[in-house]
This record gives C-alpha cells, structure tokens and sequence, in this order.
C-alpha cells in the first residue's frame, strides 16, 4: 500500500482546517447579518413613528395651563420678549393677577450698549399693553438663570405681608424645567405656583423639529432639564 508523502498529509490537514473555521464562521455571520437585518428595521420604525415621539416629548416639556383662578402676583420670566409680556399683560387685563412681576435679567444684549436692560424694555411692553406703571414690580436682585430667578422669587415672597397667589409665565417648552425647579426652590414657602405656557414664534411642541432653531431649542432645553432632574445644577 503506498503511503501517503508529508505533503499530501499537510494539505490535507490544511483543508480539514480551513473547512472546520468556514463552518465556524458561517454562524457568526448569519448572526451579523441578523442583527443589521433588526437595526434597519428599528430605523425604520423610528423614522416612521418619530412625529409621534417627538409630538410626545414636545408635549412633555409643555407643562404650562390657563390660569383656573385669580392669583395675587403673575411673574414673567426673563426671555421671550415677543411673547411672554403679551401672556402676563392678558392674564392682568382680563382681572385674573393685579400685579405683573417683572425679572431682572442680566447680559442682555442691549445693556453691553448703553440702551435700555430687558427688565425695563419688558416694563415697557407691559405699559404699552395697558398695565397700569404702579402694578409693575421688578425684582430687586439681578438673575442670570432660571434657578436664580425662582431664588430671588422666593425671596419677594418671604417679603410680603401675606405670602401671595403667584403664576410664572414663561416659554411653553421652558415650563417643565420651571416646575421642578421651582418645587424645589419654593418648598420652604410651603405655596404651589401655577405654570402658565407662552406661544413661541416659529414652531411649536407639535412641529419643533421641523425647524432648524427648534431642533437646537428643544435639543438645548432637554440637556437643561436633564441636569436639574439629576441634580447638576
């Protein structure tokens, strides 16, 4: 019988070998195959349900309600010149606050020249919109964020006779964040607040992602609210 020569047994082997990790290989790749197979059908689905979600999350920040009753003081938020003022001079017109508390932003972009800040430009708007100049109150403390301006509210409200009835108006997509800050902030006054939402120009919770500044708005205002909720800020 003839003998099989060192080469033929190493090719041999070589071949067992190479087919032994083809067939090892072969499960591996139906497994990857699968998984692309899944993820295109998650983007798929994503894409296809993504109004839906984000419709659900731009309703989520918007926390804000029309007043159901009177309060004492509506507190306008610094920002949203175009449109917070309007809310709180509508809220006074209409008998349901008899003061209208205007913030004192610092940073505008009018104080770097000379002109007037946005705590005195937002008092105009409201003179304009038939707020009586007597029932204008600004807060005596310069803020430069959402915490600090709850800060110096609570303390307006430590300084009155008589704790008041106080509403915070601020842009729709802002309120969630102001409502779990302001649970904290004004704990110790032991009083609720109620949250009222102002419209915002060129998009809205329904459509925010359709336009270039409300991706990046609802994109910053998210990062915000994630740091108040994990207590970074």
């Amino acid at each position: 019988m003839t003998q099989p020569t060192t080469n033929q047994t190493t090719a041999a082997s070589a071949d067992a070998v190479e087919g032994t990790s083809g067939h090892s290989a072969r499960p591996w790749r139906r497994r990857w195959l699968w998984c692309l197979v899944a993820f295109c059908i998650l983007m798929g689905v994503c894409w296809w349900l993504h109004p839906v979600l984000f419709r659900s999350w731009g309703a989520s920040l918007n926390v804000g309600r029309p007043l159901a009753e009177p309060v004492d003081v509506v507190f306008v938020l610094g920002g949203g010149l175009e449109n917070r003022p309007f809310v709180a001079a509508e809220i006074y017109r209409a008998g349901y606050a008899q003061v209208v508390l205007v913030s004192r932003p610092v940073g505008h972009s009018m104080d770097m020249l000379g002109g007037a800040s946005e705590g005195e430009l937002t008092s105009q708007i409201l003179r304009k919109l038939g707020v009586a100049a007597d029932n204008i109150h600004q807060l005596d403390v310069p803020v430069d964020s959402t915490r600090g301006e709850l800060t110096a509210l609570r303390d307006y409200i430590a300084q009155q006779p008589t704790p008041p009835r106080v509403a915070i108006v601020s842009s729709d997509f802002h309120t969630r964040r102001i409502r779990s800050l302001s649970r904290r902030i004004l704990r110790q006054t032991r009083q609720s607040v109620a949250i009222v939402s102002a419209p915002t120009d060129g998009f809205s919770p329904t459509n925010w992602w359709q336009y270039e500044e409300g991706i990046s708005t609802y994109f910053l205002e998210t990062v915000k609210l994630l740091t108040v909720l994990l207590n970074l800020a």
